[in-house]
C-alpha cells in the first residue's frame, strides 16, 4: 500500500510543471470547477456544442502580461484604426462600424452592445454598417459569399477558427495584419495581429465594388484672365491642373495633404513692357531652369512635388511693380510673404507646397527728373494718387500704361517757359476748360487735350502728340490744336507723348 501511494505522488508531481506551462501560454483547463460548468451550461443553452464550447475555452489569452512573445495591440486604448486608402465604401463602412465596440463584454449569443459573442458581433456589425442579414453561428456564417486566400485579405473579410462545418470562432479582417472579434468568456471585444493567431481560412461577403472617393476638395473657381495684373494655376497631385486664379488669391490645396508639382504664370498686362519669370524647386530633382511667361515650371505625371520657387518681373513691369508671392508648406502652413526672386518654401527639408498666393504691389512711378529742362521740349503728368510725375523730355512717354492711373493734368514746356504753348483740356464732369492742362486735388480725370503753339513758333514747328486712353490703348497722332482723347465717353487719359517737328 505505501509503495502504491508512492507511485501515485510520483505520478501527480509529474503533471504539476505542465498545469503550469499551459496557464503560463494562456490556456486555461475547463476542467471540474463550479464556474467552468456554469460557463459550459450558457454554452450549451446558447447552442454551441460541448466541443465548440471546449475549443472556445482554449482560445489564448493574448492579452496575459506574462506572456509578452503573444502580446499584441489588442487593448482599445493603444489601438487607433488607419482609415481605409483603397478599397470599397461598404469595406470601410465595417471596419468603421466594428470599432465602434471595443471593449464591449463576452456574452455567450450575445448579438447587441450590451455583449457580443463572436458570430453575434459579425451578425450586428454587418446588420448595421451594411443593412446585411448575417445568421449566427459560425457554421451558418462559414458559407456566406466565396472563399479567399489569406494570403489576400481585404478589410470586411470574415476569417474563421476550426475545420469547415464545425468552426468555432471568427473575426473580421480590419486591415495591417489584424482583425476585431469578441474572444471568450472574461474578455471584451478587441483587436488582434493575425499573426499570432492564424486563421484557418476566411470567407468574403462584401461582393459590391464601390470604390471609395478620396478625400479630396473641389477645383477652385475659375477666374477669368486678368490683364491688368498676374494669373498663374497649378497643378495638384491626385486633382491635376486647378483653375486659373488671380491678384492673390489661393491656387492649390490647404488641409488636404495634397502636393503641389507644378505652376504656371502669367504676367497678363499687355500695356507695360515685360513679363514675370519663375524657377521651382522639386522633390529629388533641386532647382529646374528658370521659365517665362505661361510656361510650366515643375513635372506632371511623376509623382514629384514642388518644394519651393522663386518668383521676379522683368522689364518696365519690374519697374512699375514688386511681385510678392507666399506659400503653404507641408507641417508648417502659410510662410511669410517674399517678393522679387526671394526663395517661398523649403530646401533640404523634404516638405512639399501645397498652396500660393501671387499678387503685384504697384510701386511708387519714378519718371523723369526733378528739374525743369530749360532748352528743348519738356512736359510732366500729374496722375491719380501719386501726383505730379518728373519732367519728360521731346517724344517721352509721361504718365503710365497698363496701369490703370487716370491722368488730371498736364504741363508743357519750352525753353523752360509755358508761354509759347497753348493747352486747352476736357475735364471730367467739367467739359472743356480754355488755357488749362486740367485740375490738381479734385479727384477728376483728364480725358481730352488740345496743343498749339504760338506765332512765333507755329511758323518753325508742328507740335505732334498721341495719348492713352483707358480701355482704348493709344489713339493716332494729331497736330497742331487738334483733339487727342474722347469728349463725352468718361474715358481718362493715362499717358502722353509729345514731338516738336520742324517745318
Amino acid at each position: 500500500m505505501k509503495k502504491f501511494i508512492i507511485v501515485l505522488a510520483i505520478i501527480v508531481v509529474g503533471l504539476i510543471p505542465q498545469v503550469v506551462k499551459a496557464d503560463q501560454l494562456g490556456v486555461k483547463d475547463p476542467v471540474a470547477t463550479t464556474e467552468n460548468q456554469s460557463e459550459e451550461a450558457k454554452a450549451l443553452a446558447a447552442g454551441y456544442s460541448a466541443e465548440q464550447y471546449q475549443n472556445i475555452m482554449n482560445i489564448p489569452d493574448f492579452s496575459n502580461n506574462s506572456i509578452p512573445q503573444l502580446r499584441s495591440r489588442s487593448s482599445a486604448s493603444a489601438f487607433s484604426a488607419s482609415p481605409i486608402e483603397t478599397g470599397t465604401i461598404e469595406q470601410q463602412k465595417v471596419v468603421n462600424e466594428a470599432m465602434k465596440y471595443i471593449g464591449v463584454p463576452y456574452v455567450w449569443g450575445g448579438n447587441s452592445p450590451s455583449g457580443f459573442d463572436c458570430s453575434g458581433l459579425v451578425q450586428y456589425v454587418f446588420s448595421k454598417a451594411l443593412n446585411m442579414n448575417v445568421p449566427a453561428p459560425t457554421t451558418n456564417q462559414e458559407r456566406l459569399g466565396t472563399e479567399v486566400s489569406l494570403n489576400n485579405l481585404k478589410p470586411g473579410d470574415l476569417l474563421f477558427y476550426g475545420s469547415r462545418g464545425s468552426t468555432y470562432h471568427v473575426g473580421i479582417y480590419i486591415g495591417n495584419g489584424q482583425m476585431i472579434h469578441a474572444p471568450k468568456p472574461g474578455e471584451t471585444v478587441t483587436v488582434l495581429d493575425i499573426k499570432w493567431w492564424s486563421p484557418d481560412f476566411a470567407r468574403r461577403v462584401i461582393q459590391t465594388e464601390t470604390p471609395i472617393k478620396p478625400n479630396l476638395p473641389e477645383k477652385n473657381p475659375s477666374e477669368p484672365f486678368t490683364k491688368t495684373g498676374i494669373n498663374y494655376e497649378s497643378h495638384v497631385s491626385k486633382m491635376g491642373w486647378m483653375n486659373n486664379v488671380t491678384n492673390g488669391n489661393l491656387s492649390g490645396t490647404v488641409g488636404y495633404g495634397l502636393s503641389m508639382e507644378a505652376i504656371k504664370i502669367n504676367f497678363g498686362n499687355t500695356g507695360i513692357e515685360g513679363s514675370v519669370q519663375y524657377r521651382v524647386h522639386v522633390a529629388g530633382k533641386g532647382w529646374l531652369d528658370w521659365v517665362n511667361n505661361g510656361e510650366i515650371a515643375g513635372t506632371t505625371g511623376q509623382g514629384t512635388a514642388v518644394q519651393a520657387i522663386q518668383i521676379r518681373l522683368t522689364g518696365e513691369a519690374a519697374n512699375c511693380y514688386d511681385i510678392s508671392y507666399q506659400s503653404h508648406v507641408e507641417n508648417k502652413g502659410w510662410l511669410d510673404w517674399v517678393q522679387n526672386g526671394q526663395t517661398s518654401g523649403t530646401t533640404g527639408q523634404g516638405l512639399s507646397m501645397q498652396a500660393i498666393k501671387i499678387k503685384l504691389v504697384k510701386k511708387h512711378i519714378s519718371q523723369g527728373n526733378n528739374t525743369l529742362p530749360m532748352t528743348g521740349l519738356a512736359y510732366r503728368s500729374h496722375l491719380e494718387n501719386e501726383g505730379w510725375l518728373g519732367y519728360v523730355t521731346d517724344n517721352q512717354l509721361s504718365g503710365t500704361t497698363g496701369m490703370g492711373i487716370s491722368m488730371q493734368c498736364l504741363d508743357v514746356y519750352f525753353n523752360g517757359s509755358k508761354d509759347d504753348i497753348h493747352m486747352d483740356a476736357q475735364v471730367q464732369n467739367k467739359g472743356w476748360i480754355n488755357n488749362s492742362g486740367g485740375t490738381v486735388g479734385q479727384g477728376l480725370q483728364l480725358e481730352a487735350v488740345k496743343l498749339s503753339l504760338s506765332d512765333n513758333l507755329s511758323s518753325k514747328y508742328s507740335i505732334v502728340y498721341r495719348v492713352h486712353i483707358a480701355g482704348k490703348g493709344w489713339l493716332n497722332w494729331v497736330k497742331d490744336g487738334d483733339v487727342a482723347g474722347t469728349v463725352g465717353e468718361g474715358k481718362a487719359i493715362q499717358a502722353i507723348e509729345i514731338h516738336m517737328v520742324a517745318k
